[in-house]
């Protein structure tokens, strides 16, 4: 099988968040991963803003939902 489907097909999302840091270096590599993806008519519009200030994190979900 192809490398590209087959990491497709194990792909789990998990959402249980925990408080704990992530180093920024492994912050850098997911905007890079997020950036490089694919999307809508391959546009490459995507915007991403990394915030790591709890209480900005809380006002942020309280505004949006």
């Amino acid at each position: 099988m192809n490398k590209v489907i087959e990491t497709m097909k194990e792909h789990r999302s998990i959402r249980n968040y925990t408080d704990k840091e992530i180093s920024e270096e492994i912050v850098n590599e997911l905007v890079n991963v997020a950036q490089a993806a694919p999307n809508s008519i391959n546009g490459q519009q995507t915007s991403l803003i990394v915030i790591k200030d709890k209480a900005t994190k809380e006002k942020l979900a309280e505004l949006t939902g």
